[in-house]
């Protein structure tokens, strides 16, 4: 979840802040060791990937090398509830929801950068 109150989706392989619950705003977060996480999306079966050659470009074309690698950070004022994801390819360069609802990664700019990891309940 992020500032927009809505879920991260993939529509093909653009990324945005406008989904809801279903299967285009379902990711796999796939915990690798050291504080690093990537995000592997439930339908398409590519990762959340960092592109090196775009300034903050973020897309759903990875296939879980480093730049699909995140570095998970708590927040102090609420720990546990609210984490940025620090780009592993582009150190001080955070995942981040603009104003317009695009996903990109930049400088760590307060609420742009904060998310809520939401589990999925278990049947």
């Amino acid at each position: 979840m992020s500032k927009t109150h809505k879920n991260i989706k993939c529509m093909k392989d653009e990324v945005q802040a406008d989904g809801g619950f279903g299967k285009g705003a379902t990711w796999v977060v796939e915990y690798l060791g050291n504080g690093e996480v990537r995000f592997l999306h439930s339908n398409r079966e590519k990762y959340l990937k960092v592109n090196v050659n775009k300034d903050g470009a973020v897309n759903t074309k990875g296939s879980g090398g480093k730049a699909c690698h995140f570095k998970v950070q708590n927040k102090k004022e609420k720990p546990g509830r609210l984490v940025t994801f620090e780009s592993v390819v582009s150190p001080d360069k955070f995942l981040r929801v603009e104003e317009d609802g695009s996903v990109t990664v930049g400088v760590d700019k307060g609420a742009a950068s904060k998310f809520r990891v939401l589990r999925k309940k278990e049947n």
